[in-house]
């Protein structure tokens, strides 16, 4: 018993917990948006890896933190024609359809997960990445 209190008092909780805020060293998120009548496309652009992480899920959610409506799955999927597009190969993103009118009210959740041990064995704890969409900087790509 004594061990574990020693243990704790040398390590810090926060050298324990998951990772969840974002380094200044991490490459930044990005969307790109295309309207059509009251409907935006919108696709988010994200690190393809985080700490040793790579990007292994994504959910949109609606209404922020407190007062979450739903969430909802996305793909996350590899950048198309990265062969002429050099510049998105450390990216990953998601796509989704929203009325233009709610777009401030979409958050992207990323979440990392990391490859397995030497040994095989797997680290349950992985870095996420939570962003507003519509305070994502919107780019042309």
């Amino acid at each position: 018993m004594k061990f574990i209190v020693l243990l704790f008092s040398i390590v810090s909780f926060s050298n324990l917990a998951c990772s969840g805020e974002m380094k200044t060293n991490e490459i930044a998120a990005f969307t790109t948006q295309n309207s059509m009548l009251d409907e935006s496309e919108v696709a988010v652009y994200y690190p393809l890896e985080i700490e040793g992480a790579q990007a292994s899920y994504a959910v949109i959610s609606f209404g922020g933190a407190k007062e979450r409506l739903f969430t909802v799955p996305v793909e996350v999927k590899e950048p198309l024609d990265l062969e002429n597009k050099p510049e998105l190969k450390n990216y990953r993103f998601s796509y989704f359809y929203i009325k233009s009118d709610v777009l401030d009210k979409a958050y992207i959740a990323v979440h990392y997960r990391f490859p397995p041990t030497e040994d095989g064995g797997i680290i349950m704890c992985g870095p996420i990445r939570i962003h507003k969409v519509s305070e994502l900087a919107v780019t042309k790509v």
